[in-house]
C-alpha cells in the first residue's frame, strides 16, 4: 500500500546523513507525498547525558516524553511511513515499531551496521534488543550494494533489498562552466582513517597493482598482531587458521561479501566461528576481512597524485599519512560546482563498506561529467563503459585518464551520456517509487 505521509528521521550531527535526507525529502514532494524531516541527534544527545546520571526514572521519564513528542507529529500530520539512514529511527525503545499508526518503517544502509552502532547513541533499552528492533515486521532494508545486502540477510534482516544509491533531480538542472580539463578530481577521504602500514605505503609509491596491494594486505592482516585477535587466538587456536583462509578468499574475491566469506570458511572451522559469535565479535572478524580493500581508494588517488594529474578536496590532515597535499574541502552546497568545474573525476569505494556504486558515483553523473572507478559488479549494474570509466587495473584506469584528460570533449561526452542515464534511472525518485510504492 503506497505511503499516505513519510516521516524522515535524521542525525544532524553527521552533515552527509542531513544532506541525503533533505534529498529524500525533495524526491517525496516531487512525488506528491507530504513528508517531514526531524533530527533526531538531541533525543540521543539527551539519553547520553541521562545514562550518566545513572537514573531509571529519569530515562524512562525522558523516553516517554519523546514518544508524546513523535506522537504528536504523527497524528497532526497522518503519518503512517517512517524513512531514515540506517537506523537513525532507532533511538528509544519501541517509538515506531510499536506505534500502531506506524505501517511500514524503511532503513536506507549508507553505513555498515558495526560502524554505525558504534558511532550513534541509543537509548539502553535499544541496545539490549537492537536484534528484536532491526527484525521487527514493520521494517525493511535497503543496501546499496550486493555485498551490503547479503551481509544483511546474514545477520537476520529478513526483509532485506538491493537498493542503489541515487542523485537529486536538482543537479540536472545545474550547469556550472568546466574550467579544469588538464587535471582529475577527487572529493573526498581516504576511506579507512588509520594510517598505512609502512609496507603498503611502499609498495604503493612503487607502482605496485591493485591486486598485489590486496594480497600484501591480506598477508599484513593474517600476521597482524592487536589485543583482541591476541585474545581470540589464546582462548580459541583455530581463528588463527579461519581468519587466514577467508582473508585469502577475499583477495581472491574482493566483492564478495566478507561475512559470506567467514560463513564458507565456517564449515572448516566451525569452533572458531562458534566462539566469535558468541562473543558477539564476528562483525570484528569481518572488519579484517574488509580491510583485504583497504588500499582500493588510496591506490587510485595516489597513483594520478604522484604524477601531478589529480587534484584532491578533503581535510587535509586525513591525507598526510599518504603524503598527498589536499586542497581545503568543500562544503556540501558548493559540491555541484566543484563537480562541474572538472570534465573528469576520480571515484572509489570506501574499504569498510561491501558496497562500490557510493553516492558520489550518481552525483557526478547527474552534473554531466564523468567519473573513473575500478570496475565492479555494483558500479556495472548502474552505468556503462560509454558513461563512466572502469578499470580492472591501475595501470588501465590511469591510461583512461590521460585520453580523456587528452581528449576533454570525449569526456564531456561521456559525462553527458551519463546524466541521461541518471535521469533516466538514478534519481532518488526511482528509489522511492519502489520503497514507498508511489
Amino acid at each position: 500500500m503506497p505511503a499516505k505521509s513519510v516521516l524522515i528521521l535524521s542525525n544532524d550531527r553527521f552533515l552527509p546523513t542531513s544532506k541525503t535526507s533533505e534529498m529524500l525529502a525533495a524526491a517525496c514532494r516531487r512525488l506528491g507525498i507530504p513528508v517531514l524531516v526531524r533530527d533526531g541527534a538531541d533525543a540521543r544527545y539527551l539519553g547520553a547525558l541521562l545514562e550518566q546520571v545513572d537514573n531509571t526514572a529519569y530515562t524512562e521519564e525522558a523516553a516517554a516524553i519523546i514518544k508524546t513528542k513523535f506522537q504528536g507529529l504523527i497524528l497532526a500530520f497522518e503519518v503512517d511511513t517512517v524513512l531514515s539512514l540506517d537506523v537513525q529511527w532507532l533511538f528509544v525503545p519501541g517509538l515506531f515499531t510499536e506505534n500502531p499508526e506506524i505501517q511500514n518503517i524503511h532503513s536506507l544502509w549508507f553505513d555498515d551496521m558495526r560502524s554505525w552502532a558504534r558511532a550513534n547513541y541509543m537509548f539502553a533499552g535499544c541496545r539490549e534488543q537492537f536484534q528484536d528492533h532491526v527484525r521487527h515486521p514493520k521494517v525493511s532494508h535497503y543496501f546499496y550494494g550486493r555485498g551490503l545486502a547479503e551481509e544483511g540477510k546474514l545477520l537476520g534482516m529478513e526483509s532485506s533489498h538491493l537498493s542503489y544509491l541515487a542523485a537529486p533531480h536538482d543537479y540536472l538542472q545545474l550547469n556550472h562552466p568546466c574550467e579544469i580539463r588538464d587535471k582529475v578530481a577527487f572529493i573526498g577521504n581516504p576511506g579507512f582513517r588509520e594510517p598505512p602500514p609502512t609496507l603498503l605505503m611502499n609498495a604503493m609509491r612503487d607502482g605496485a597493482e591493485i591486486d598485489e596491494l590486496r594480497k600484501l594486505s591480506g598477508d599484513i592482516l593474517v600476521h597482524s598482531q592487536f589485543t583482541k585477535k591476541d585474545e581470540w587466538l589464546r582462548e580459541e587456536p583455530t581463528v588463527q587458521e579461519f581468519l587466514q583462509v577467508a582473508i585469502q578468499a577475499r583477495v581472491q574475491f574482493p566483492y564478495r561479501a566478507a561475512l559470506e566469506i567467514l560463513q564458507l570458511a565456517a564449515e572448516h572451522y566451525p569452533k572458531a566461528f562458534d566462539y566469535l559469535n558468541r562473543r558477539g565479535e564476528i562483525l570484528d572478524a569481518t572488519m579484517l576481512v574488509k580491510l583485504v580493500n583497504r588500499c582500493d581508494r588510496p591506490a587510485v588517488i595516489l597513483r594520478l597524485y604522484r604524477q601531478g594529474l589529480a587534484d584532491i578536496y578533503s581535510n587535509e590532515q586525513e591525507w598526510v599519512p599518504y603524503e598527498v597535499k589536499a586542497l581545503p574541502s568543500i562544503l556540501i552546497p558548493q559540491l555541484p560546482r566543484y563537480y562541474q568545474k572538472y570534465a573528469v573525476h576520480l571515484n572509489a569505494a570506501n574499504a569498510l563498506r561491501d558496497a562500490t556504486a557510493n553516492e558520489k558515483l550518481f552525483e557526478i553523473a547527474a552534473c554531466g561529467r564523468v567519473s573513473l572507478n575500478l570496475h565492479s559488479p555494483d558500479v556495472a549494474a548502474c552505468y556503462g563503459p560509454q558513461e563512466v570509466g572502469l578499470a580492472n587495473s591501475l595501470a588501465e584506469l590511469e591510461s583512461q585518464a590521460r585520453a580523456l584528460l587528452s581528449h576533454p570533449e570525449q569526456a564531456m561526452a561521456m559525462g553527458k551520456r551519463a546524466r541521461v542515464r541518471t535521469a533516466r534511472e538514478h534519481l532518488w525518485e526511482h528509489r522511492l517509487k519502489v520503497i514507498l510504492g508511489a
